[in-house]
């Protein structure tokens, strides 16, 4: 027994095979030979690792597809040296070279040892003389007809493209192999071609191909050949071989031919890689039924006592059609299955061309058919199922369903209550086992159950794929397949329980097609469950990629190859579409794998691949390398895997968000990457619970500050920066892709789960240790945004991580934007916070006179917009934009929030230069103090409630103005208050004592004034005396009478623009003593204001 069945679980021990096997062959009357149960012996004894390491290209129960005299076995071990199947390898490695992994279907005939070496070394010295005789034969002949007299020793007869195509001898195509080389080259192309044709159109023919081994022979003359178009036909017909198999040896194979030397692609090894394109496209099981479609090919099942009616029965197989070569549509009828007693009583499904048809027959009653209107396609693999429905007092059902969907359904009491033997039971044939009849093509695993299947079931079977062929036992098994609620209908043992037979591919014995039902189930056979293949059919297995990889070490044997992409060809050129063809690949093998998936995962794979990309040139990085990751991670945010957070987060930490392998790639390259993050990467809401935000911040902030930064950050940031070597983007291509990037870190931050704490500190940190304006103004446009779209968790956060910190920071840049946005930053912060945390940030530390400190460091750039900014932050009715003109009007609904703005908007007014633009702002400021006091009462009340308030607003005032702006200025400010003290008259408690502060720090305000326009006299006085030599000028005399000197370098000459207060510094004024209380004209003028307003209250009250 060979060691696949021994690895079967789902099937029969070793002893009850054997004993099932006597019984079949009792029945069949077809005792087995006394050398082939000696060589089912040998191999039995062969352990499974040694089956591991050693694996045929292509293991079949027969080999019928030779002359049908010269049945095969498997040979598996070569351990044995004195058994017969090892003798047969060494002895015939002359004729048909075996590698050291690889064991061939060889020919075994029925005759003792001695007898087989005679025989073997014949055929090796047959096999020579065949050769010699074929080089001869067309030596002399044009290509064209020595490619006919080629192809009709394969075919053993005349070929034809259409009618005889198929290759009867794979042991002449083994032959033209061994003298391809002596052939000339166009004579070689003409036959390769042909040969891909026939192989594509032909399963038979591949499977042919397969045997004949030339797979080994192909890739040696690929390394010898040097015309191109040859070359590109020998990598064609390897990749239609890989389509169909490929061992571990012939894996072992291609990737040592694709190792270079000395740093130097062998020739043609680039073209090999296409086959890696098709590598993971392979479709269908990796074992299988193989029927020709001749006379007497097809399966016998053993008798059925009784056919399962009672809860319905459900017929379920895969299968592809293979039409014959010289096949007739018109006379073909092939069947699928023929179930039916002796009298023709049964069950049968045959096809009409591209139709099938299920036709039922009964005692006393027509035949029934029912033509199932779907197109089945050559080639392709459909899975059918015949679910039958069986209804006591009613009428019985059939369902039919293709893959998984349902395409008809009848109603017809389809149920056989005879009580005669079901012992015409057969598999791709009828009882006469007429070609006609007989099914060509390929067919899996098949399945009877003994009950009616749900579409639910009928859907999980097409999900769990042709290459399942176990017993519904163990559910881990189709865990990422299958959804919850079919799992639990598959595997909740009923289904296991009503298999009636299940005959698959891989539990053969020579020609017995094991019963791999569970031995529990009830037996409906007379005899043993045991069926068999006919003489011309085989049983195939295959390799598929997949399994191939797990026997090597997993998906990391591809990892190499990725080292060695800069390495150059034989023309000393580079070829940039390695990478491409390799990560496609790659890509297309984790899709369709879960296997590899986990290999990938545990392997740490795309940081393997992010560190040799890092190395190679990016050139190699192009838009098929992109779209093939992109492509990669649709799939995992659209699977339900486990494996799909783990490798989606591998993924982008080391491919997608490593600034290392993108930042020289081309524009376009790099435009796409940041356009994908911005726009479809952020519409994938479940990609935020795969990955954690915080790390991609964390990476894309640091690719930001080191890598796409628009201004060298070497002079004030103090850090080295990277990426300013190489092809480095435009400064305007840097700004668009640091936009997109931006749009997708901002997703991140708010997609985050928790407090958002960490995703705020990055960003801080970021504008923290960025001085660049250019370099941080985004990253603040951002952070500005995020507070006012999102304050519910950014302004905790914000407050928690000392937010205001940053805004100081910010406060001293030069640039007015990046202070505008600093601005914006603290107003969305008082604006949403509560009144205790507003108070415990502000209050402590005095931040509202720091924050008129910093702004004062640039004393000239105060300008309209960054009143507004102020302003808003006073009224807390902060907007996103930053404008000029305040488009909203006051209305009663305004507040005064933070009083302590106006003292900071004030001292700003009042250090700033005069000149135009702050007389507008002046202007501005006092309308709208005007307008909130007129508004509300609690705005008047909170105006008065502060220290010193006129004090600010005699600053605004000219004693003595000069310009008529200065006395619309002046105007403005007493009618403010105007306002103010009536109201404090009017309604506050001791209201009056608002009068007498306010006439006192008027008073104090002229004293002041008028003190300095002498001492200015002074010093103008001086500098006409000499004009050339700067001396210090005379102390003036102060009203009390004392002498004060004053620095040389304090005094300047006072102008039209400037007030007489700054003429000294603030610590070197010379003291002075304000002088008793007199009425000027401004005292007048406020009480004359106040009294109007009192006498308008007075003649209300009266009338």
């Amino acid at each position: 027994m060979s060691t696949e069945i021994k690895d079967n679980n789902d099937v029969h021990s070793n002893d009850e095979v054997n004993q099932d096997n006597n019984d079949v062959s009792q029945e069949i009357n077809q005792p087995p030979s006394s050398e082939n149960e000696q060589e089912e012996k040998i191999i039995q004894e062969s352990s499974v690792d040694d089956k591991q390491e050693i694996e045929p290209p292509l293991l079949t129960s027969n080999n019928n597809e030779f002359p049908s005299e010269t049945p095969s076995i498997d040979v598996s071990n070569e351990k044995d040296d004195d058994s017969t199947a090892a003798t047969i390898s060494e002895e015939n490695s002359s004729a048909l070279p075996i590698s050291e992994e690889n064991s061939l279907v060889l020919p075994v005939y029925e005759q003792d040892n001695n007898t087989i070496d005679d025989t073997v070394q014949s055929e090796s010295l047959s096999q020579h003389d065949n050769t010699h005789q074929l080089l001869q034969t067309i030596a002399d002949k044009s290509n064209k007809e020595a490619s006919l007299t080629i192809l009709n020793t394969l075919v053993e007869g005349d070929f034809d493209l259409d009618k005889n195509y198929i290759i009867q001898k794979p042991k002449n195509l083994h032959e033209l192999f061994s003298i391809f080389n002596k052939m000339s080259s166009s004579l070689q192309a003409e036959i390769l071609s042909v040969l891909i044709g026939i192989m594509r159109k032909s399963e038979r023919n591949l499977l042919a191909a397969i045997d004949a081994q030339i797979y080994e022979k192909a890739l040696g003359l690929l390394n010898i050949i040097d015309d191109d178009v040859v070359a590109d036909l020998l990598v064609d017909i390897l990749t239609v071989l890989t389509t169909l198999t490929i061992n571990v040896n012939e894996l072992k194979l291609l990737l040592h031919y694709l190792k270079t030397e000395n740093r130097i692609w062998k020739k043609h090894a680039v073209k090999l890689l296409n086959i890696f394109k098709n590598l993971p496209y392979r479709h269908g099981p990796d074992e299988f039924f193989n029927f020709p479609g001749r006379n007497g090919s097809g399966i016998v099942l053993p008798p059925i006592k009784i056919w399962p009616y009672q809860n319905g029965f459900t017929i379920t197989t895969w299968f592809r059609i293979d039409p014959v070569a010289n096949g007739v549509i018109e006379k073909e009828k092939p069947y699928l299955y023929w179930f039916c007693t002796s009298k023709g009583h049964g069950y049968t499904a045959h096809f009409v061309g591209n139709c099938l048809v299920i036709s039922y027959s009964k005692l006393k009653e027509k035949t029934f058919q029912h033509c199932i209107q779907y197109e089945f396609k050559p080639r392709e693999w459909y899975m059918i199922t015949f679910a039958h429905q069986y209804q006591r007092w009613g009428k019985s059902s059939i369902h039919c369903y293709i893959n998984g969907q349902i395409v008809s359904n009848t109603h017809f009491p389809w149920s056989i209550e005879s009580g005669d033997l079901f012992d015409k039971c057969y598999i791709g044939c009828t009882p006469d086992r007429h070609d006609i009849t007989s099914f060509s093509g390929q067919l899996s695993t098949f399945y009877l159950f003994s009950i009616y299947l749900e579409p639910l079931i009928v859907q999980g079977l097409y999900k769990l794929g042709p290459a399942y062929k176990n017993q519904f036992k163990f559910e881990n098994e189709s865990a990422h397949v299958l959804f919850e609620a079919q799992r639990k209908a598959m595997y909740d043992g009923k289904l296991m329980n009503s298999i009636v037979f299940n005959y698959n591919p891989i539990a053969c014995e020579e020609q017995l097609v094991l019963q791999a039902a569970p031995k529990t189930n009830v037996s409906y056979f007379v005899h043993t469950a045991h069926a068999q293949m006919l003489s011309n059919v085989r049983s195939v297995i295959t390799y598929s990629i997949y399994s191939t990889l797990h026997s090597v070490g997993g998906i990391q044997v591809f990892f190499p190859l990725f080292g060695q992409l800069d390495h150059q060809q034989i023309d000393d050129s580079i070829n940039y579409n390695v990478c491409s063809i390799l990560l496609s690949t790659l890509c297309e093998l984790i899709e369709r794998s879960y296997t590899i998936q986990h290999q990938m995962l545990n392997s740490k794979g795309f940081l393997t691949i992010g560190y040799h990309l890092e190395k190679a040139s990016k050139q190699h990085i192009n838009m098929d390398v992109l779209n093939s990751l992109i492509s990669l991670t649709t799939f995992f945010v659209k699977i339900e895997s486990k494996n799909s957070p783990l490798l989606l987060k591998q993924l982008f930490v080391h491919i997608f968000f490593n600034p290392v392998m993108w930042i020289y790639c081309s524009v376009d390259v790099q435009m796409r990457l940041y356009t994908y993050l911005a726009t479809e990467f952020v519409t994938y809401s479940e990609i935020y619970h795969l990955i954690q935000p915080i790390s991609e911040i964390i990476q894309t902030l640091h690719t930001l500050k080191y890598f796409y930064w628009i201004v060298d950050p070497s002079h004030r940031s103090g850090f080295k920066p990277k990426g300013s070597d190489g092809n480095r983007p435009t400064r305007e291509q840097i700004i668009e892709m640091r936009r997109y990037m931006l749009l997708y870190l901002k997703q991140l931050v708010i997609s985050s789960s928790g407090t958002q704490e960490e995703e705020l500190q990055g960003i801080l940190n970021y504008l923290h240790t960025v001085h660049e304006d250019d370099n941080l103004i985004d990253i603040l446009d951002m952070t500005v945004n995020l507070l006012s779209e999102h304050p519910r968790t950014m302004i905790p956060a914000f407050d928690r991580r000392l937010g205001l910190r940053t805004v100081f920071k910010l406060l001293a840049s030069s640039s007015e934007m990046t202070r505008l946005q600093a601005l914006k930053l603290l107003g969305f912060f008082l604006q949403r916070s509560t009144v205790k945390r507003k108070t415990d940030a502000m209050q402590p530390h005095n931040l509202f006179s720091l924050l008129a400190d910093r702004l004062l460091l640039h004393p000239n750039s105060f300008t309209m917009a960054t009143y507004n900014v102020l302003f808003e932050i006073l009224v807390e009715k902060v907007s996103g934009l930053v404008v000029e003109k305040r488009s909203s009007e006051i209305t009663a609904d305004w507040k005064i929030e933070n009083p302590a703005m106006i003292k900071v908007i004030a001292t700003l007014l009042r250090h700033a230069a005069d000149n135009i633009h702050l007389y507008d702002i002046k202007l501005r400021f006092l309308d709208d103090l005007i307008l909130l006091a007129s508004a509300s009462r609690e705005n008047r009340r909170t105006i008065l409630q502060m220290s010193v308030w006129q004090d600010y607003l005699f600053g605004l005032a000219y004693v003595y103005p000069a310009q008529e702006i200065q006395v619309e200025i002046t105007d403005r400010v007493f009618d403010l208050l105007k306002i103010l003290l009536h109201h404090a008259i009017k309604y506050e408690y001791g209201g009056w004592r608002v009068w007498i502060d306010t006439l006192s720090i008027l008073h104090g305000r002229i004293t002041k004034e008028d003190y300095y326009r002498k001492v200015n006299k002074i010093v103008e006085s001086m500098k006409d005396d000499d004009e050339n030599e700067l001396k210090p000028p005379v102390s003036p005399t102060t009203l009390s009478g004392s002498q004060t000197p004053i620095d040389e370098q304090a005094a300047s000459t006072p102008t039209r623009s400037t007030s007489s207060r700054q003429v000294f510094k603030t610590n070197q004024l010379p003291p002075f003593t304000i002088s008793e209380f007199k009425y000027s004209s401004m005292h007048i003028r406020l009480l004359h204001n106040v009294f109007d307003s009192i006498e308008v209250d007075v003649r209300l009250w009266r009338s």
